[in-house]
Parts: C-alpha cells; structure tokens; sequence
C-alpha cells in the first residue's frame, strides 16, 4: 500500500518522506512519483552532523488514518501541477 502511517509531508516542496528513527529520509515521493536515491539525498541531508527537525511549518505528520483521504488529494494536486 502507498499511504502508511507516519509519514511526513513536505508541503513546500508536495514531497512525501518516510523517515527511520534516527530522522533518516529512508523512501521520498513527490506526489505518486519516486525521487531518485541522490536527489532525495540533497533535498533533505544538508551536513553529516546536523539532523532535521522535521518540525517547521511546512511538515506535516500523518499519524491518523482519517489523513490518508487528504494525502491522497494532496498528492493528485501534486501530479496535476507537474504535468
């Protein structure tokens, strides 16, 4: 299944991250498309020692199964302004 809980949305950039326990960006998706291992790997590891917060304003968690509707929609968003 695509949508899992716990992941995070990056509505600045319309990506969808999962992240492992250490704050790792593990899977990367823009809207239904996957990123590449290297540009996921310049969007979201900036310095060896610093990790991101994934608490700023632009990231969304989905932690509730009631949010797979509006990721959904959100990510069709995504694909259609791409196109």
């Amino acid at each position: 299944t695509f949508w899992v809980r716990g992941l995070i949305i990056d509505t600045k950039r319309g990506n969808f991250l999962k992240i492992d326990r250490h704050k790792y960006v593990r899977v990367a998706y823009h809207g239904f498309t996957p990123i590449s291992q290297r540009t996921r790997k310049d969007l979201y590891s900036r310095f060896f020692n610093q990790v991101p917060s994934f608490s700023e304003k632009q990231y969304v968690n989905m932690d509730t199964l009631f949010q797979f509707v509006d990721a959904s929609l959100f990510a069709t968003l995504v694909e259609m302004k791409d196109r």
